[in-house]
Order: C-alpha cells, then structure tokens, then sequence
C-alpha cells in the first residue's frame, strides 16, 4: 500500500469519525433540547399577569396553547387572543412563538392573523420574564423587558380579589399575612382596585384593617386618584371624609379636579369644586388647567363620551376657569379649541 493510499484511508476515517461526533453531538443536543422544553412546559403551565400603562394582561397557558387577554385597570375586557404555542431554540437561546392567532375585540369582532409573534423568555424564582421587540418576529422596536408573575400568587390574588370586590378573599389573604398596601410592578393598591371598581363596603374594610389611604401607586396616584376612574360618588365622597388628601397630585402634575374631567365624570367634577379645589388649579409641571384638560378630551377623547367632556368643560367655566390661561407652550383652552374648530369659532358651541 503505497503512501498516498495509506493518507486517503487516514483521511476517510478521520471524516467518518468526524461525522459520527457530530451526529450523536446533534442528537445529544436535541435529547438535551427537548429535555429542556419539557421541563419549561411544565413550569410555563399556569395562569399570569403582568400590569401597565391602565391596563393589565393575562397569559394562560397550557403545553401548546395560549389565551392571551388584555384589560383596564378596573377590569373592562379589551381583547383575547388564541393561539398556537411553541418553544423553540436559537443561538442558545429559548423563544416562544405564538402563531395562528384568532383576536376577539371588546366590541365583538374576530380578527384572524398568520403573523407569528415570539420573544425570549426565562423563569426565575417563579417570575416569567419576556423580552419583546414588539408584536412579530420581525419588528425593529427597541427590546422592552416585562415581568409576569402567577396569579396565584398571594399578593397578586389579592389585587385581583379587591378588583372582583370579593372580599371573603380579600380577608383570607391578609389573614395569611399579605400586605394590605401590597403593590405588583405597575399596579395600584388593594384599595385602589376596590375604590375605582365601586366596591365600598370593601374600602371600609381594606381601612379599618389599616391600608394606606394616600399610599402611592403607579403613576403616583392615591386610592382617591384611583377612584376617580370608575366615577364612583358613593366611594369618592367616602375616601374623602376618611381623609384622603384632596391635595394629592399625580405623575404629571394633575389634580383631583384635573382627573375628574380626564375620565369624564360631571358629577364628580362638581363634587370636587364644591370642596374648594379650584377651577384653574394648573399642574406645575406643564402648566395644563382642568379646562385644557376638558377640551382636549372634547376634541380627542372616546366618542361617546364627549358630551360629558362638554359638561365638564361647562361646570369649570361657570366656577371660574379661564379660557385664556396659556400652559407652558402657550397654548390656552380658547386656542387649543379653535385650533380644531377654526380660528372664528365661538368657543364651546
């Protein structure tokens, strides 16, 4: 057997045994993979929640399976997605991608997408984080990390409890030790769920059982800025002879009377006027008055709701406000309005 003969058999066999590694090595990974996700399955199982801007969502899932749901803070239904689920890997990476997805809309409407949907994920200590670029797979938003936590969780049962105005619950928890001013990433407090949901048989309580009634949440609202949402007199009124601090101001500098008009609610409005809150009172961040605040929801605001933003608008006036205070871009409540409606046009009609 001559040498060049002797190399080629060397070579053969080093490729042969080259290729029988890297065989069993990819079988050893996809053993190792599908080990893996079976193990991330079984953790990903369950029900979580995860809160934001004014409103939370849910994530059920089960192996291969996503029902995926969106709601205000208050608990009105938004929409609720189904969908394929799957796990898969990619540069040592876990991903799990949602495709064939079927969206219900809160008004009733089923909208069917073949866009795929996926993000990174991870558990730690019973958290499940999400790294998200946006809606598909190939969207080029800046990555966006979110935490979402079980639902059964204690702190979290209890911010649902106070939602749902469930009390025999809600004494339950705090029984086992909950914390009353319990918040999750993002949300309000117990008594803030239960004050803009109108459940006020369980504010008296969640007070008697000491939770904080000018204790800050998300956006740095109280209880009180909180309740302002769901319009609720019975609830306002009583947060507010409790002692809530009328004076409290959230995140960009708005008032009580300024988060009346926002969620457009006369009633309350009036209510708070009648406190001695004034009609001009401008956030010292922007210089914003209750009245830009009533016109733009005029203008920009849900439909159904302008009539009230109108109203609003109607009562401020009467107590005062002016229609010609500027806001830290010069822009007044007279400008904002003709702006829209031109620039001749008599204000409000």
């Amino acid at each position: 057997m001559n040498t060049s003969h002797q190399r080629r058999i060397l070579i053969l066999l080093a490729l042969s045994g080259f290729l029988f590694l890297t065989q069993n090595s990819v079988r050893a990974q996809e053993n190792e993979s599908t080990q893996n996700h079976a193990a991330l399955w079984k953790d990903l199982e369950g029900e979580w929640i995860r809160y934001g801007g004014n409103y939370f969502q849910t994530k059920k899932i089960t192996r291969g399976r996503l029902v995926f749901e969106g709601w205000t803070q208050m608990g009105e239904f938004r929409f609720r997605k189904t969908a394929t689920l799957d796990l898969v890997n990619s540069g040592g990476i876990t991903f799990f991608r949602e495709s064939e997805n079927l969206v219900e809309q809160a008004d009733g409407r089923q909208v069917e997408s073949t866009e795929i949907y996926q993000a990174p994920l991870k558990i730690v200590d019973d958290v499940f984080w999400e790294v998200s670029r946006g809606i598909f797979v190939d969207s080029n938003q800046e990555p966006r990390v979110t935490a979402n936590r079980r639902t059964s969780d204690a702190g979290e049962a209890l911010l649902i409890a106070a939602r749902s105005g469930n009390q025999a619950r809600v004494e339950e928890l705090l029984t086992q030790g909950v914390d009353v001013d319990h918040r999750s990433d993002n949300s309000y407090t117990a008594l803030g769920y239960a004050a803009g949901c109108g459940h006020l048989k369980l504010v008296e309580f969640l007070l008697e059982q000491g939770a904080g009634i000018n204790q800050r949440a998300r956006f740095r609202k109280t209880p009180l800025a909180v309740a302002l949402e769901g319009g609720h007199m019975d609830v306002i009124s009583y947060l507010v002879d409790s002692g809530a601090d009328l004076q409290a101001r959230v995140w960009h500098g708005g008032g009580m009377v300024n988060g009346a008009v926002w969620w457009g609610h006369p009633v309350v409005t009036k209510y708070f006027l009648s406190t001695g809150l004034k009609a001009n009172d401008a956030s010292p961040q922007n210089g914003w008055t209750p009245l830009h605040t009533a016109v733009f929801r005029m203008l920009n605001g849900p439909q159904a709701k302008r009539a009230r933003f109108t109203e609003c608008a109607k009562l401020l006036l009467a107590a005062g406000a002016d229609r010609n205070a500027t806001n830290n871009n010069g822009v007044s409540p007279l400008s904002l309005y003709r702006e829209a409606k031109g620039k001749d046009a008599p204000f409000l009609k």
